[in-house]
């Protein structure tokens, strides 16, 4: 993979490890269809951080430095109504181990 440019979308308060959970965001692709143009959402990484970057951060990673691991997340039912949204995949940063 190459290098990708992501902007921090939003960042947590301290887990219980010292760590902030970072969420990272990239440009979405520009596509033409029918001669309108139309741009993707883009894709979404977490990763946790020893700091707490700003929101709007922006950088340049290195996709080939880490394992992305995909993991299983159902959020709470919503307190009122106990609503469940559907469970996600979410992309987790780790710097690589090979």
């Amino acid at each position: 993979m190459s290098k990708i440019k992501v902007t921090v979308s939003k960042v947590s308060e301290k887990t219980s490890n010292g760590n902030y959970i970072t969420t990272l965001k990239t440009e979405g692709t520009k596509v033409n269809i029918l001669g309108t143009e139309v741009i993707g959402n883009g894709l979404t990484y977490f990763v946790a951080l020893k700091g707490a970057p700003k929101v709007g951060a922006q950088d340049e990673i290195d996709l080939s430095k880490f394992d992305i691991v995909e993991r299983e997340y159902t959020p709470e039912p919503d307190a009122e109504t106990g609503e469940v949204a559907p469970t996600m995949m979410l992309k987790w940063l780790y710097p690589s181990r090979g």
